[in-house]
């Protein structure tokens, strides 16, 4: 009877103890699939469920470093297209006053032409105003070449963002 009694004692404390074990494990899953990814096991047993748990506990570490890392890329991603956005705004206001120069030295062709008796004088105004918008013409090639370079250079950039996070993922 007392070897009874000892067996059955043994057998409920081995039951608490992987019970409680298992229930640890759970509530630690069930944190982390929560988002909670500090969660961790702490087991005191030195058996496989053990081995469970520090596995567990570095599963969750990498998830945060990963979560680190996907951040901070996201961040400088989000950097690099407020950048591009900002060059583009940039662009686009530059090509605006330039056209408006543009529709300028053609209205001003325009008038000179309707008027006939200042042939010699519109005739001079309208060399000019081709020479202007030769220049014109000129900058704003070097302009928009710059824009292609620059356009260039940040979707490397975007790419190898894009490469780091594929990275991250894989």
């Amino acid at each position: 009877a007392g070897l009874t009694l000892l067996a059955l004692y043994l057998f409920v404390g081995f039951y608490y103890s992987i019970m409680a074990a298992i229930i640890g494990l759970k509530a630690a899953v069930g944190k982390l699939a929560h988002g909670d990814l500090c969660a961790q096991v702490n087991i005191d047993n030195h058996d496989e469920l053990s081995e469970v748990a520090h596995s567990f506990n570095e599963m969750a570490a990498e998830f945060r470093q990963i979560i680190a890392k996907t951040d901070q890329a996201t961040a400088e991603l989000h950097g690099e297209a407020r950048q591009l956005s900002e060059f583009s705004g940039n662009t686009q206001n530059g090509m605006f006053r330039q056209q408006e120069q543009i529709e300028q030295v053609a209205s001003a062709m325009s008038e000179m032409s309707q008027t006939v008796a200042d042939v010699a004088r519109s005739a001079d105004n309208a060399a000019h105003a081709v020479t202007n918008a030769n220049m014109k013409a000129a900058e704003a090639d070097c302009v928009i070449n710059d824009v292609i370079s620059a356009i260039a250079s940040s979707a490397s950039e975007v790419n190898r963002v894009g490469d780091v996070v594929s990275e991250l993922a894989a």
